[in-house]
């Protein structure tokens, strides 16, 4: 069979020690690198190391996006939310002044998934078969036969994904569709959430992992045998056609750096590239519904911050349209408005400090991890953070 330029330039994938800790690797970031994943999937508790987080910083850095997708929400706390992209393409990483400055004010910061957990285990929950049933028996004989010869190219074997759904091996067929950054190291969330943990803010997620993960194992297995099926289709296409093509992520980028998150949530809401029904039904899935919890929770987490300065970071393709993040922050009562300018960010008066602040939670262990019950700067929790 012959190579493509996809499988060229993306050769192994990142699938680390296990399908899993490749996965969540792509999930959280397509262009992670190798190093990422096995570090991801040897301890997956661990905290990555600075040099890990530092990887790459020696080259000559890009310029910074001019108009970062970054956005205030004012309220009864300070909200800051940056659109982000998941990859560690050395163009993403390039902070801008204004994005920089609003990082380092804000007391607290908040990653679209909790990334201070045993995210394999979560993953797990959603992604394991049920005991007795097997991935290569959902497969018609054809299909079974181009997959061997995709993963063989890829340095993979189908036999890695026997206990896992489709979905999975879907997933992992999408990052050769969309192509690989060339960065090293984290992606952006993670380099973010690590200088959150070394410079001593309160941290957390909006979603646990295995609501992250619900909208895949949500399609029946007609619908994710068809999506591997279709990213199959894809792949031969790329061969056919030689060359080095835009790839779907490149697209994704370019809007991103040009700060048009309406494109970035039209490019990413083609799920599978066909922009049919079950594109649609994931799109829904994956943006609207996940939207509505997580805007629900940036409030809620808002009431219980009074006089706080919090720094979220969440995929950009959920903040643009009527059901996207900002119209949502809006209808909710807070005042939205995009910050491009360092400028902006300093005009803004400090926020109030507490007459006597509570002391930091006490650090909690991943799994089982009973949640403290304090929030930003020892603030009570809803509920759902417990």
């Amino acid at each position: 069979m012959t190579v493509s330029w996809f499988h060229a330039r993306t050769g192994r994938l990142p699938l680390g020690r296990s399908a899993l800790g490749g996965l969540l690797v792509a999930l959280l970031g397509l262009a992670a690198s190798p190093s990422f994943a096995d570090e991801l999937a040897e301890a997956p508790n661990a905290t990555p190391t600075q040099e890990a987080a530092d990887a790459g910083t020696t080259r000559e850095e890009p310029e910074p996006p001019a108009r970062p997708l970054l956005w205030l929400v004012d309220g009864p706390a300070r909200i800051w939310i940056y659109g982000t992209l998941h990859t560690n393409d050395p163009r993403v990483l390039a902070r801008p002044a204004a994005v920089d400055l609003a990082f380092r004010q804000s007391d607290g910061f908040f990653a679209e998934t909790d990334l201070d957990c045993d995210m394999l285990a979560d993953l797990m929950k959603v992604a394991a078969l049920p005991e007795g049933e097997t991935l290569s028996a959902l497969l018609a004989p054809t299909l079974r036969k181009r997959l061997v010869e995709h993963l063989d190219v890829m340095g993979q074997s189908l036999a890695t994904y026997e206990a896992l759904e489709p979905w999975v091996l879907w997933f992992t067929l999408q990052a050769a569709v969309q192509g690989e950054a060339c960065g090293e190291g984290m992606p952006l969330d993670w380099r973010l959430f690590q200088q959150a943990k070394r410079t001593g803010k309160t941290i957390g997620g909006l979603e646990s992992p295995t609501e992250q993960f619900a909208p895949f194992d949500a399609m029946t297995r007609e619908q994710q045998v068809h999506l591997v099926e279709r990213s199959l289709d894809q792949l031969e296409q790329a061969e056919d056609e030689g060359g080095e093509p835009i790839t779907p992520l490149e697209r994704i980028t370019r809007a991103w750096l040009a700060g048009d998150e309406e494109a970035v949530r039209a490019l990413t809401q083609h799920v599978s590239g066909e922009g049919d029904e079950l594109d649609a039904e994931l799109a829904a899935r994956l943006l609207d519904i996940r939207n509505e919890r997580i805007a629900l929770r940036m409030a809620a987490i808002a009431r219980v911050s009074r006089g706080r300065a919090l720094f979220m970071a969440v995929g950009a393709a959920h903040m643009a349209g009527p059901k996207g993040l900002l119209a949502l922050l809006e209808a909710y009562g807070f005042q939205v408005r995009r910050i491009t300018d360092v400028a902006e960010v300093r005009a803004l008066a400090p926020m109030p400090q507490p007459a006597r602040p509570c002391p930091p939670c006490p650090p909690q262990p991943c799994r089982p991890r009973p949640r403290a019950r304090c929030g930003p700067l020892g603030l009570p929790l809803p509920p759902f953070f417990r």
